[in-house]
């Protein structure tokens, strides 16, 4: 029913009953006044009577809200001359919340919207535009007072960084050559093998093989692309906060170990910074593996109708008894393909359907779409269990547990003639071990001109002079990030010298073999030598060190300009997820939809005068779990789709025809009237995943992108991408930047719990309750002045203990401490107040083991007490932080939902977490 037809319905009906009543008359229209008691309690900023004085109160209309906070806004203003409604009835954390049809009834039958924004509700956007003309007024409310700018989780993350490299703490550690290596001369026409380390004194300046090294493009890296070193994902050069010529690099790195390496032409200390990126570019928690409920992914090519996958006891036992492995036929057997459908495997291996397969049984009827096996172990040394590849020939496979781990004497997957069959790719702990050859990821050939890292052998390696790596076979020192600024040194120089002729022993470059030969091993600038070309043009000073990464994310690294930075690959691998982020992939949008009619209508208006472009490349895949999770898992085969040469040509008022099941692309034209249509042939189809090349948005000018026959919009169930979707003339947009999954949060969104925004906020809310109902305007007005002096008077008892002059500051206590919610930066950033959070902006999450022995750490090291949780954590899961360091419990309040004591609002709640924190700094 619509919002306006409830209206006239409940005006009729009032009318009627009325006139019934014999008490009609001219103002039947307007609501009648309701008498309620007052309450003068001092944080009620409506009140203007005593207690117990009965007071009339003039109804103005509904508002519905997303949040407790969000109502303590609309509360405060109009008190109860207007009816206030939360869209979640049962106080769900608003993360997880989903509108109900109930609830998409109640809000279109509301006056008007308010919600936060910043994709805190990342419900608003679809709810708002599956309502279209129904939908009410909607305001976002997140707002900064005037010249202040809201916090992005990049911005936060230079800042800190920058602080760093001005402030430290300094931690040294000197560098150390990569093993077993030769870094000195990149000439691959000298000869390599007797070299240990970076040797300057043989010329690390010539790079003949690459032209001058010291030029890397714009990026500093260009030379270095397509190898298996990480690529920065973004570069900030010379940030204001930071110490001059600095530049901060930003990668995308998994759980792990990874080598940095770094190469300057000069040989003094420099500072080192990183930091993980708090909340940002997506988690990729689908593509790493310490977060699915498998251990290990691989693809292969099927060459044969039966292959044997094999479990064999290690050290007289079985790594476990049971492993689910899930296979999914693939005609594109490549890394790409492995990792586009990392997306649908979880349902599988957790689901039901997984069939179990005991020793000497087959895993046959492999479906299309992938099947999960079950595999029980017998009671033999081996166990062994018939995979039937007929038709297949290619296979992604994820795997419970990593299957080196059940391998003693041969490898885990033979074709029928018993020859090993390895994977094209692969990802996951351990990877693959050895057996016999010298070719697996544990052992790899590292080119020090290039920094990539490739499969050779040990011979091969060091014929060209590279680097034979062998997997935990390094003296590299370790680091990791943290707040703690690193202060590099390179490597000093050795040389082997004969102390009896005074001079450098130039074969001898091992320590062990000098001093086999009765040399001294030295550094080779102790003046032994007139060797030293320290001083010559290009000379390369480089070193290496190891980072371990405890959580897949987004790390900052600051370090000076002329210091240039190499991330190779860990043990973790796929340290780049480039193909994952529309940033790097041939469409800027994707999104996914439900499909309930034979014909649909794509179109492309002018806006402004033009189309933003006069073509189109759009590709079209049919399915029938039109989800989130199925767009993404789909992405891997649209590039060849949408790049190649077989993208069929729609002029305007042409149709879309023949849609191939595993995916169609066409090139739309646009005609020379304002608006361009494309007939789209759906018959049959349920459900359709889309790629476009442009954002679909760009070319709305007063409609939706996508129609069904009769002319409904038809909206995404997800969608991904830059703008990803307008708001069609309404003012609901809240400004979010959609990122990989649609969920991820640029921007903290937690700014209310700093009361000078809140108050900012306050003034949003007070301008459009007036607009809406401006009847009220001088109550509002009263009410929201009152209110502001209050939020004033909060702010003001913050400043009073943890300003520059306050209580806590010049008592010279820690202002640190720790809590369970990535939720207070705000806070933070306006009372200097350092807060370590224990994982991201979901308080229901659970902390992983690093962040738990992190924070341990943190709490031993800084004599922390108290650990701060919000009212609805489930405790458990700090349960070990508490046994191991004796902090006590305590409750920081965040208002998301509303507070299990009725008789709280946010204003008694801040003031508790005032007393909290500074009972929680011994201040």
């Amino acid at each position: 029913m619509g919002r306006r037809l409830s209206k006239a319905l409940l005006v009729s009906l009032i009318m009627i009953l009325s006139s019934l009543a014999g008490c009609l008359d001219s103002e039947e229209n307007t609501p009648e006044p309701v008498t309620i008691p007052s309450d003068d309690n001092a944080d009620n900023a409506n009140d203007t009577t005593s207690d117990n004085d009965i007071v009339e109160i003039q109804p103005f209309g509904n508002v519905m809200v997303s949040t407790y906070h969000v109502g303590e806004l609309v509360s405060a203003i109009a008190g109860d001359h207007v009816t206030i409604e939360y869209m979640s009835q049962n106080n769900i954390p608003v993360h997880d919340y989903e509108p109900s049809v109930s609830d998409l009834i109640r809000l279109q039958n509301s006056d008007a919207f308010f919600y936060h924004g910043l994709n805190l509700e990342p419900w608003v956007e679809s709810t708002l535009s599956s309502l279209g003309d129904n939908a009410p007024p909607s305001y976002m409310t997140h707002t900064m007072p005037t010249g202040e700018i809201s916090l992005d989780y990049e911005s936060m993350l230079v800042s800190e960084l920058c602080e760093l490299m001005n402030d430290g703490p300094f931690e040294k550690t000197t560098l150390d050559n990569m093993p077993e290596g030769n870094h000195d001369d990149h000439n691959e026409t000298d000869d390599h093998n007797e070299t240990d380390g970076h040797n300057q004194t043989n010329g690390h300046d010539e790079h003949n093989d690459t032209g001058d090294h010291d030029d890397h493009g714009e990026d500093g890296h260009d030379v270095h692309e397509e190898h298996e070193h990480a690529k920065a994902e973004k570069l900030i050069e010379n940030p204001e906060a930071c110490p001059a010529d600095t530049t901060i690099q930003i990668f995308h790195m998994e759980a792990g170990e990874h080598v940095l390496e770094f190469e300057s032409e000069h040989d003094e200390d420099f500072n080192m910074a990183a930091l993980k990126m708090l909340g940002g570019h997506a988690d990729h928690d689908d593509h790493g593996h310490g977060s699915t409920p498998f251990e290990w992914a691989g693809v292969f090519e099927m060459n044969d109708i039966t292959h044997t996958w094999t479990m064999q006891k290690v050290d007289g036992g079985y790594a476990d008894s049971t492993m689910r492995l899930v296979l999914i036929p693939t005609d594109t057997p490549n890394e790409e393909t492995m990792e586009g459908l990392e997306a649908s495997v979880e349902a599988l291996i957790e689901g039901d359907s997984c069939t179990v397969v005991e020793d000497g049984e087959a895993m046959t009827s492999i479906a299309t779409t992938g099947s999960c096996f079950e595999l029980h172990v017998g009671t033999g040394d081996d166990s062994t269990f018939t995979m039937d590849t007929t038709g297949i020939t290619g296979m992604a496979m994820y795997a419970q547990h990593v299957p080196t781990e059940f391998e003693r004497d041969q490898h885990y997957l033979k074709d029928s003639a018993g020859t090993d069959v390895e994977p094209i790719a692969q990802e996951g702990a351990g990877a693959h071990d050895d057996h016999g050859d010298d070719n697996h990821d544990e052992e790899m050939c590292h080119n020090a001109e290039t920094h990539e890292n490739y499969e050779s052998t040990e011979e091969e390696c060091e014929a060209a002079g590279h680097v034979w790596m062998q997997h935990g076979d390094h003296n590299l020192p370790e680091i990791h990030t943290g707040r703690v600024a690193h202060t590099l040194s390179f490597p000093e120089e050795m040389a082997c010298y004969n102390v009896n002729t005074h001079t450098v022993n130039m074969n001898l470059t091992t320590e062990s073999d000098c001093q086999a030969a009765g040399l001294v091993w030295t550094a080779a600038d102790s003046g032994h030598s007139d060797e030293d070309h320290s001083d010559e043009e290009g000379h390369h000073e480089v070193g290496a060190v190891i980072i371990h990464i405890e959580v897949e994310g987004d790390y900052g690294f600051a370090l000076p300009n002329d210091v240039e930075l190499f991330v190779l690959m860990g043990e973790g691998g796929h340290a780049d997820h480039d193909d994952h982020g529309h940033g790097s992939t041939p469409f800027e949008w994707a999104g996914v939809f439900e499909m309930n009619d034979i014909t649909h209508t794509w179109t492309m208006q002018k806006v402004d005068g033009g189309y933003a472009d006069s073509t189109m490349r759009l590709v079209l895949i049919p399915t029938d779990t039109p989800n989130e999770e199925t767009m993404e898992g789909l992405e891997a085969s649209v590039e060849a789709l949408i790049e190649g040469d077989s993208c069929t040509v729609v002029e305007d008022g042409e149709a879309m025809t023949s849609i191939a099941t595993t995916g169609s692309c066409f090139e739309l034209h646009v005609g020379t009237g304002d608006d361009s249509t494309f007939t789209m042939d759906t018959t049959g189809i349920t459900g359709m995943a889309m790629y476009a090349q442009h954002v679909p948005t760009e070319f709305e000018r007063d409609q939706h992108y996508l129609k069904d026959s009769a002319g409904t919009d038809v909206e995404p169930i997800a969608q991904e991408g830059a703008g990803a979707h307008d708001d069609h003339g309404d003012d609901s947009s809240d400004g979010t930047i959609i990122a990989d999954g649609g969920a991820s949060f640029t921007y903290d969104p937690h700014s209310w719990l700093d009361p000078v925004a809140f108050e900012a906020q306050l003034n949003i809310v007070l301008e459009k309750l007036i607009l809406n109902f401006p009847d009220g305007a001088s109550i509002f007005n009263a009410n929201a002045e009152s209110y502001g002096a209050q939020l004033q008077a909060l702010d003001g008892d913050y400043e009073n203990a943890f300003g520059v002059e306050g209580t806590c500051t010049i008592g010279g206590h820690d202002k640190t401490i720790i809590a369970n919610h990535n939720a207070y930066s705000y806070m933070s950033s306006r009372y200097d107040i350092d807060i370590i959070t224990l994982h991201g902006l979901d308080p229901e999450g659970e902390p992983s083991p690093q962040d738990i022995i992190k924070v341990t750490e943190t709490i031993n090291e800084k004599g922390i007490t108290i650990l701060f949780v919000e009212e609805f954590t489930n405790q458990n899961a700090v349960n070990s932080i508490v046994e191991d360091t004796g902090v006590s419990i305590e409750i920081l309040y965040t208002m998301e939902m509303a507070p299990s004591d009725t008789n709280e609002n946010y204003l008694t709640m801040m003031n508790k977490n005032l007393n909290n924190l500074v009972n929680g700094m011994g201040c």
